[in-house]
C-alpha cells in the first residue's frame, strides 16, 4: 500500500465504526 494509504485507513474506520456502533446496539438492547 504506498502511494494512497489514507483510503485505505478511511475505509478501515468506516468498518470499525460500524462494528462499534453494532456492538453499542447490542449491548444497549442486552
Amino acid at each position: 500500500p504506498d502511494g494512497q494509504p489514507c483510503i485505505e485507513s478511511t475505509e478501515f474506520e468506516l468498518v470499525r465504526n460500524m462494528i462499534i456502533a453494532a456492538g453499542e446496539e447490542r449491548y444497549g438492547d442486552a
